[in-house]
């Protein structure tokens, strides 16, 4: 069975936290994440679905933090992400598809952040911070998987840019933060998969480089920050995949070696 343990990096004192769901099924705890001296995860106890707990390192302090979906389903927490002074994941509580969420700790500070599409098909996903924004990116019936941002709070929580306009995709991934800014890969249906930066604006979103120049893609990939530089493996049609990197802007996005 797989359940949560806890360890002090000791034999002796490496345990078993809890039995959350006892006998041979296991609850599968999964995103493990420290918020305020707890650590939180989703798990499932058999009664409830996969669902979020929390525990502050003992059995008697694990224990779940809101039933979002009733029964045996589950509200499928993922992305465990703090942000600011709240711990925000996406989960679907049965009616409204998988949103952003935030909570404090408790049930009655667990409340939902987007309203992307209501409905099956809301899909939010790539949770990342910058800076004083939440980036994350998500699937609505008008604009397809594009960009999202928010501040916190529903009012702030928005489409930055349909990067490839109407109803196709974008296939934005790699969201990677270098300061307040995000970097990521996105096909605007020109250009193909190619290197993208946005601050979280309409204007301040933007192509970086047309690494591989018209409608073939460089398709960076493995993106990394390292002193405020992001670093990637991308094609330019001549010289295979190789080892890029980026300042954000266009003369500053070169071939390493």
């Amino acid at each position: 069975m797989q359940e949560l343990w806890i360890t002090d990096g000791s034999a002796a004192g490496t345990r078993m936290l809890k039995d959350i769901r006892p006998g041979f099924r296991g609850s599968f705890p999964v995103w493990q994440t420290p918020f305020r001296g707890r650590v939180y995860f989703t798990a499932t106890d058999g009664e409830r679905g996969l669902e979020l707990w929390r525990t502050d390192g003992t059995a008697a302090g694990t224990s779940p933090v809101i039933d979002l979906r009733p029964g045996e389903e589950g509200s499928m927490p993922s992305e465990l992400t703090v942000f600011g002074d709240a711990l925000y994941f996406v989960a679907n509580d049965g009616s409204t598809g998988f949103q952003v969420w935030k909570t404090s700790g408790s049930a009655t500070t667990t409340t939902r952040v987007s309203s992307i599409n209501t409905g099956p098909r809301a899909v939010a996903r790539q949770l990342t911070v910058a800076g004083k924004r939440l980036f994350f990116t998500a699937t609505t019936r008008e604009h397809g998987h594009e960009l999202w941002v928010s501040e916190g709070t529903p009012q702030s929580t928005r489409l930055v840019k349909d990067i490839r306009p109407g109803i196709e995709d974008a296939d934005i991934q790699g969201l990677t933060a270098v300061g307040d800014s995000i970097y990521f890969t996105a096909n605007d249906g020109v250009h193909g998969a190619e290197l993208w930066k946005s601050d979280g604006t309409d204007q301040g979103t933007r192509m970086v480089k047309d690494i591989r120049p018209g409608e073939a893609s460089s398709r960076p990939a493995h993106l990394v920050a390292l002193d405020r530089m992001l670093y990637f493996a991308a094609n330019d049609g001549v010289h295979g995949t190789e080892l890029g990197r980026s300042d954000g802007t266009t003369a500053g996005t070169t071939l390493v070696a």
